[in-house]
């Protein structure tokens, strides 16, 4: 496979940052700068791995375009349904024609089940206890994957959502929970700004000028201002 070109641009761009200098993997780097023979399947096995990474995704996808509709369909050979939902959620604003892909890997992944059941691995009739007892950051960004592409694109991805599972979320002990998982509630009710408002004041958030904070790939960040602090961080460092 002939893409020395895309590889070049790839290895030029990671160069330019520290940090994803940093995280790439040796054995990846050996591979893309053509430092050993692989096969095909190698070699998009590699891009694959690094497209649904949180770091490497944009920089990958401003590189490889022409491949990444290839690299995602191969995602579910190695992701779990938690981390596609997530690596879906942050390419589909950028590469919107890749819904109908999005749209079948979820339900492949998910068969008869719901999609918070899987991924933070709710049982029937979950109790406040098991609520309470699932770890902040695994929740917040179940929750946040599945608002970007309810964000993207409502009816198709609203079928994700099962309240029985989304209500007892409102209760969590972290506000971060409880603020995505009002603002998912919201719109799935197609909810006025007004009733917006008076729900996440039910649920102990949402105060005027009070600060939402959470954990975001790594660091804390305000979720109160979610529709915008969410954008892909690095698209254009091949541009």
């Amino acid at each position: 496979m002939e893409c020395a070109g895309f590889d070049e641009r790839f290895l030029s761009a990671i160069s330019l940052s520290s940090s994803l200098s940093a995280h790439l993997p040796v054995g990846a780097r050996t591979i893309l700068s053509r430092s050993c023979d692989v096969t095909n399947h190698v070699y998009l096995e590699t891009l694959s791995q690094l497209s649904i990474h949180p770091i490497f995704s944009s920089t990958i996808l401003a590189c490889y375009e022409a491949l990444f509709p290839e690299l995602v369909a191969r995602w579910p050979t190695f992701a779990t349904t938690a981390q596609i939902a997530a690596g879906l959620g942050r390419i589909l604003p950028v590469v919107p024609y890749l819904v109908d892909m999005a749209e079948y890997l979820l339900q492949s992944q998910l068969e008869e089940q719901k999609f918070l059941a899987v991924v933070l691995g709710l049982s029937d009739g979950v109790t406040h206890e098991e609520v309470c007892s699932l770890p902040t950051e695994l929740a917040v960004e179940s929750l946040l994957s599945l608002h970007r592409l309810l964000c993207f694109r409502r009816d198709t991805f609203l079928p994700l959502i099962d309240t029985t599972n989304l209500y007892p979320l409102l209760h969590h002990p972290h506000q971060a929970v409880r603020y995505v998982a009002v603002r998912i509630l919201c719109i799935y009710l197609k909810a006025a700004d007004a009733a917006q408002e008076e729900i996440l004041e039910k649920y102990g958030v949402g105060k005027h000028a009070e600060k939402v904070l959470g954990p975001w790939e790594g660091r804390d960040v305000d979720y109160g201002f979610l529709m915008w602090v969410f954008l892909p961080r690095d698209y254009w460092y091949c541009s």
